[in-house]
């Protein structure tokens, strides 16, 4: 066996915890529910919001991130029962709102899944302290698909989002975003804080740059 072939066989059984855990926290009735409470006025028709789920699971672990590729795999496997046109569609359709409910709720479920030994600890000064990181990230190097910005110099922003992270686990508590990649960070805490508290209990000590401050 050659040095390729360990490293793979190394790999697989996380791999394999990989799949199993996203089985669990992207079960179909979970996500069914996600969508209901915080769908906002968008609807279902051909294309459910888990197999779009599913759909931006397997652009991101099979096909490089590509949403084409994945669309297309999907709709000659039959799993996809509409056009990627429609599929795009329906993708840019789907409220932020959207988005930052299913990253909490499969967070939440992802926390309780989380193995004590594995979790860093604060120096003791700070141990009774739920200790929260905040930053933010602005969406660049968006690709020019309009024909009229193809040929045009400078990039292109895409939206604004802010998250809190758990220090003791580095998962992604909360999120707040924004389409307009030019908000400041600063605007998006509101929205933050209440969904990072709702997550911790006790006293928690928040760590972010002096730009929120």
């Amino acid at each position: 066996m050659d040095g390729m072939d360990g490293e793979l066989l190394a790999r697989m059984p996380l791999a394999e915890a990989v799949l199993l855990v996203w089985r669990y926290l992207a079960d179909e009735g979970q996500l069914q529910a996600v969508f209901e409470r915080y769908r906002g006025r968008c609807y279902e028709d051909t294309i459910t919001f888990p197999v779009m789920v599913q759909l931006i699971a397997d652009a991101l672990l099979e096909h490089q991130g590509s949403g084409n590729q994945s669309f297309c795999r999907a709709s000659e496997s039959g799993e996809l029962a509409a056009t990627t046109r429609a599929a795009y569609g329906k993708l840019g359709r789907l409220p932020i709102a959207l988005s930052v409910g299913l990253l909490s709720e499969l967070t939440d479920r992802l926390r309780a899944l989380f193995p004590q030994e594995a979790k860093r600890k604060p120096p003791r000064s700070l141990e009774s302290f739920a200790v929260v990181t905040i930053d933010g990230k602005t969406i660049k190097r968006v690709a020019k698909r309009l024909k009229p910005l193809r040929n045009v110099s400078g990039g292109v922003l895409g939206g604004k989002t802010v998250v809190a992270t758990e220090f003791s686990t580095g998962l992604a508590l909360a999120m707040a975003a924004d389409p307009d990649g030019h908000v400041n960070d600063v605007r998006l805490l509101p929205q933050l804080l209440p969904e990072a508290r709702g997550c911790l209990d006790g006293p928690r000590l928040w760590l972010a740059d002096r730009q929120f401050c």
